[in-house]
Parts: structure tokens; C-alpha cells; sequence
């Protein structure tokens, strides 16, 4: 019996692209690089969008926009009013509609760091903490945005980052972390001093460090000193908003074609704040953080808006690399065990697939047998109960079903297990 059992399982894991063995269930850092839970190293390149204040929550009609430029993230600006179901929409989207990396943060702490705990308290609630599991395999979590104003000394910069980590970890959060610099986000020199001690304090070594370029003094040389920096002491770090044209004042310039340059050479990744489906309101008279109107691409504001997207040879469009394996398999983290193991008497087997107009779902052994065909967000779209298994195929009609990937559970005895298929 134990022989069958570990043969039904290779057999479900062989279905499911997925191996019993030094599996990751999401992201993870070697050195100062990310990589993808196949090992494919990524080299943040996105954008920024404020979807929790828009009329499309989802990105179900934002992140197909965004796509167009190649960007493999995108940081998506949420708050603690937002509804867990909200942003598990929004992610979904993010990595199905927009083939990107979601970056999820809150703004409620932006230059406070002394409201980092109501973050962590909406981060740890249970519906968000689901939301964000369900999605782990594509997801970091930007713990908060810009938390702490130019007045926050090292030592405390650490002692609230270090208790932050050790909630989310004690939490049950797998996921890699951020941790934005102080100064609204532009207080490098800090992060130098202090990564490796909040690094160190992580229990599963995966946060990375982030600074946004909305400096008015150092221009090119403070750019160069940043990007050899972060080679030369192996800061696993990218620009979560930046390059930009302009700094903080709205009116000192950056060399944005520069900053594009050293961040390419240096394998940095940066994120553009950003894409414009909701106007931002810095910088608004010339809407100089824009990128576009109303989130559409090609709607460009500026010529900074088309260098940064396409028309640079260090553009999104020129330097973004998508990892392979956000094409071949759904959003999702590895599916647990419990989800994947095979009735007791034998296997259960779905087909065809891609499947077009029905699908069958069989289980070896006897007795009553459901299955149910849902979405990657667990919502029904079919589902069949058979009083005897026995090797019998089950139907399920297709008509009506939109083209897309789908679970098929198949659940007997007590037992279930679940596998892919495409909808065509």
C-alpha cells in the first residue's frame, strides 16, 4: 500500500509540473539577486499603480495596459481600507492578465514610522495573510511605503524593521519581504549602514531593500555611487519608484536616461511611479509622475513616459525579462499535500487537456466520486457527482465555461486530488 501511495503521488506531482523534492513555493534570494521558484533570476522591471484608489480595483482592464510595455512587475499601491478580497483579485490579475510580479504595499505608514504596526496588523489578518499565501508564488510583500520621515535614527530604522520581519515570519509569511529606506523612500546612505543587520534578522533570509529616486541633490554622482554600492556590498535591493524626471520638488531634473544605464549595467531592478490610471497628486500641474492618461498605453503624458516605457534603449520594453515560467503555470504557490493526495484505492486522472466543449474526471477506486472544476480564485464554474468511481469517466459540459486555466478536483473516500487543465 505504501508502495501504490508514493507512486500515486509522483504520479500527481508528474501532472502538476511540480517535484516531492527542494521545491519552492515562491521566490527566493541568492546573493543579491531574486529569482523565480524555478531558479530563473529576475531583474525587476515595472511600474507603480495606486489600484487601491481606482475604479478598477481588480487591473482586470489596467494590468493588460501595463503588459504591453513588458514590464515583469508591477508594485501595486493598496492601503489597510482595502478588502482582502480586493487585492486577491488584483493579484490574480497581476500575474494572469499582466504577466508580472506582483509587489503588494500599504501607504498608511508613509513618513511614520511610527504607524509600521497598523501595516502589520492588516497584514496579519487572517483574510489578507490568505490572499497573499494563495499567491506566493508571484508575490513580494512591500512591508510599508516610505515608512519614516529624514528624522529616524539607524538604530531605530532597525529596531522596527527587525520586530516587523519577526511578526510577518511568526505569522506564517514565506513570502520575500521589502523594506523601503526612511526620508520617503530616498535615505540610501541608511540602508548601506544598516541591510545586513535587518537582513540577517529575517529567519528565512529573503528581504530585499528599496529606495525611491526623488532626490534634488547629487544628481549623477549620488546615481553612480548608489549602483556600485549596492554591487560592491551585495544589497539585495532595487528602485521600488524611479527613475523619475524630477525630484521631490517638482522641479529639480534627474537624468533619468542615466540612472536607466547604471541600474542596466549593475542588474538593478526599478519600478516607474507611475503608470497613471490614477493621477497622482504630487507633481499634478504638469503631471510630471504620470506616465500615461487614464492607464492606457500609448496615452503617453511626456517624453519621459515614452523613454521609460519603449523608446529608450534601456527602457522597459528593451531590458524587462520575463521569467519563462510566469507563461506555464498558474498563480498560484505550490498546491499543499493534503490537496494532492490520490484516493486511497487509486489514482484520479483528468482529460483531455486543453479540453474543448467537456472534460472527464475518473477515479480508479470505488465508490461515490465528485468533481468539481473551479477557477484559480476557487470559484465553481462545474461540477458532478457519480455514485460509483470504478475507473468510470465523469462529465463535465464545457459550453459557457470561459477560455482559461482551471483546477479539477476530483474527491473520493475522504480523499482529493487536484490538477490542471487548460480551457480552450
Amino acid at each position: 500500500m505504501k508502495n501504490r501511495s508514493t507512486y500515486f503521488l509522483l504520479l500527481l506531482f508528474a501532472v502538476l509540473d511540480f517535484a516531492p523534492a527542494g521545491l519552492r513555493a515562491q521566490m527566493y534570494l541568492s546573493g543579491r539577486h531574486l529569482y523565480s521558484q524555478n531558479g530563473e533570476k529576475v531583474i525587476l522591471r515595472g511600474v507603480n499603480e495606486m489600484f487601491v484608489w481606482s475604479n478598477d480595483k481588480s487591473g482586470w482592464s489596467t494590468f493588460p495596459q501595463i503588459e504591453q510595455t513588458g514590464a515583469n512587475s508591477v508594485r501595486i499601491f493598496w492601503n489597510t481600507s482595502g478588502s482582502a478580497q480586493d487585492l486577491k483579485n488584483c493579484l490574480y490579475n497581476c500575474v494572469t492578465r499582466g504577466r508580472a510580479i506582483a509587489i503588494v504595499t500599504l501607504s498608511d505608514a508613509t513618513g511614520d514610522i511610527n504607524k509600521l504596526q497598523t501595516c502589520l496588523d492588516y497584514w496579519k489578518r487572517s483574510d489578507v495573510k490568505q490572499a497573499i499565501q494563495d499567491f506566493r508564488k508571484w508575490t513580494l510583500l512591500n512591508i510599508a511605503n516610505e515608512a519614516g520621515d529624514g528624522n529616524v535614527s539607524d538604530q531605530t530604522f532597525k529596531d522596527k524593521y527587525k520586530n516587523a520581519i519577526s511578526q510577518l515570519r511568526g505569522a506564517g509569511y514565506t513570502v520575500p519581504l521589502v523594506v523601503d529606506a526612511t526620508g520617503y523612500g530616498q535615505n540610501f546612505e541608511q540602508i548601506k549602514r544598516t541591510w545586513s543587520e535587518i537582513f540577517n534578522s529575517d529567519p528565512q533570509r529573503k528581504t530585499l531593500f528599496s529606495v525611491h529616486t526623488y532626490w534634488t541633490t547629487g544628481g549623477n554622482t549620488l546615481i553612480n555611487n548608489l549602483a556600485n554600492d549596492v554591487k560592491n556590498l551585495n544589497i539585495p535591493f532595487f528602485i521600488g519608484e524611479g527613475p523619475q524626471k524630477v525630484g521631490w520638488d517638482c522641479n529639480t531634473p534627474i537624468d533619468y536616461n542615466y540612472a536607466m544605464q547604471r541600474f542596466q549595467e549593475n542588474e538593478i531592478g526599478w519600478l516607474a511611479w507611475s503608470w497613471g490610471l490614477v493621477q497622482n497628486g504630487n507633481c499634478n500641474t504638469n503631471r510630471s509622475y504620470d506616465m500615461t492618461y487614464n492607464g492606457v498605453y500609448g496615452n503617453w503624458v511626456s517624453q519621459w513616459a515614452r523613454d521609460v516605457a519603449y523608446a529608450n534603449q534601456f527602457s522597459l520594453k528593451n531590458t524587462s525579462r520575463r521569467p519563462n515560467s510566469i507563461y506555464n503555470s498558474n498563480p498560484f504557490g505550490r498546491l499543499e499535500e493534503e490537496e494532492i493526495v490520490a484516493p486511497a484505492d487509486g489514482v484520479a486522472t483528468a482529460f483531455p487537456t486543453p479540453a474543448r466543449g467537456r472534460v472527464y474526471g475518473r477515479a480508479e477506486a470505488g465508490g461515490p466520486v465528485q468533481i468539481t472544476l473551479t477557477d484559480l480564485l476557487g470559484r465553481v464554474a462545474r461540477a458532478q457527482t457519480a455514485p460509483e468511481g470504478n475507473g468510470q469517466p465523469v462529465t463535465l459540459e464545457l459550453p459557457g465555461v470561459p477560455p482559461g486555466l482551471y483546477l479539477l478536483k476530483v474527491r473520493q473516500n475522504g480523499h482529493t486530488s487536484t490538477t490542471r487543465v487548460q480551457v480552450e
